[in-house]
């Protein structure tokens, strides 16, 4: 083993009794930021839609603010 081998490993060795270990920490970020961006796209997308499209601006409003509620079960 050369000696960049041994480096590495006692270092992970080091890293795993000392507890600072993170196992999934990177995934989650990933997935994070990926949430993040895919609801970015999604919200440009829908208002962009709307923005272009009057008639069904219209309809989204008139059924977001004139609709009576739900009756109660």
């Amino acid at each position: 083993m050369s000696d960049e081998e041994e480096i590495k490993i006692m270092f992970e060795e080091a890293l795993i009794v000392s507890g600072k270990r993170r196992v999934g920490r990177v995934k989650w970020f990933f997935l994070l930021t990926a949430f993040v961006y895919l609801t970015g796209v999604g919200s440009l997308m829908l208002a962009s839609i709307l923005l272009f499209n009057p008639q069904l601006t219209e309809s989204v409003l008139q059924v977001a603010l004139v609709s009576p509620p739900p009756p109660p079960p």
